[in-house]
């Protein structure tokens, strides 16, 4: 500590030098001041010491974040915590200040938050999830789980674990028959709620680009949040599964349980809408096929549903 400090310019801190929440250890010409952590010898992890650092002393906001800082003391020198494209506490956002050149802007920080917008937080830090959507990061309490939704249900399992009904298994192929069991379930009630509103299949507009299609159609009636990727044709939900639309004689959309792991459609669900017109007998040269509401082989338009070969994922 003594070297360090040598090669600063330093001013004796009186009794008041700090407020009811900072003491300083070391008082700098310039009116910043930090606090020593607790000094490690051996420099365990490549840090010998945490300094917190007030920028401008006792003058306010006194606020991590704004003007109170951590810096990591290595054996190459002072290295700002936290991530270059965000921050969590307020304390972490020197090395977002120093890659940009500006204050984070959030006036409230919450811990273990990662994410924010609108000055609220929306994303957590792994093995925390955004209790009911409030903005509070709360500790997940699923076992061998990374990632929940608001309300606690696990999205994300550790490695070697699989997604079971909000929870983790390590037995993969029950995650797979759960994951798209779900996903059958909730698919054809959106498909329902679409022939509610946009009448029979068999009516529906199918000289558009599969985009609209999906947009007229399907994406309304999805309950389920996901994000859409970069190509657009490609639509990922928060447990890592995902769709894929196509446009080839028809419609296509296909459902992936394992989308990081496994983008074999052996493992997963495949949809298919068509003018029968155009595809005739389509489903009866796949023996995987099975079709419902119109059937192969008719001149009107159909659609039909395709699952695994690997196993029988829907039973």
């Amino acid at each position: 500590k003594s070297k360090f400090e040598s090669h600063l310019k330093t001013t004796g801190c009186d009794a008041n030098a700090g407020d009811t929440n900072f003491t300083p250890d070391v008082c700098l010409t310039d009116g910043s001041q930090f606090a020593y952590g607790t000094f490690d010898e051996s420099c365990t992890d490549n840090i010998c010491d945490t300094l917190t650092i007030d920028t401008n002393g006792k003058k306010g906001p006194n606020t991590a974040g704004k003007d109170r800082f951590t810096m990591n003391l290595t054996p190459n020198g002072l290295k700002a915590l936290g991530e270059s494209d965000t921050c969590s506490t307020g304390l972490d956002c020197g090395a977002y200040i120093l890659a940009h050149h500006k204050l984070f802007d959030v006036d409230n920080f919450v811990e273990n938050c990662i994410g924010y917008s609108n000055n609220k937080c929306v994303t957590c830090a792994r093995g925390y999830y955004n209790e009911n959507g409030q903005g509070a990061c709360k500790e997940i309490t699923v076992a061998n789980c990374d990632k929940a939704d608001i309300n606690g249900n696990c999205t994300g399992c550790s490695n070697q674990y699989y997604i079971y009904h909000g929870s983790c298994t390590e037995d993969r192929s029950l995650s797979i028959k759960t994951q798209n069991k779900d996903f059958n379930t909730n698919f054809t009630t959106a498909l329902q709620n679409s022939i509610n509103e946009n009448g029979p299949i068999s009516e529906w507009t199918y000289n558009q680009n599969a985009i609209e299609f999906f947009n007229n159609y399907i994406a309304p009636y999805i309950t389920e949040e996901y994000t859409v990727a970069d190509d657009g044709n490609t639509f990922i939900f928060e447990d890592g599964s995902k769709m894929t639309l196509w446009q080839g004689a028809g419609f296509e959309l296909n459902y992936f349980p394992t989308a990081n792991e496994n983008n074999s459609l052996s493992e997963g669900l495949n949809y298919f809408f068509a003018p029968g017109n155009i595809t005739s007998g389509y489903c009866s040269n796949r023996s995987a096929w099975t079709c419902q509401q119109e059937y192969c082989g008719s001149s009107s338009k159909y659609y039909c549903l395709r699952q695994g070969t690997a196993e029988n994922i829907l039973d």
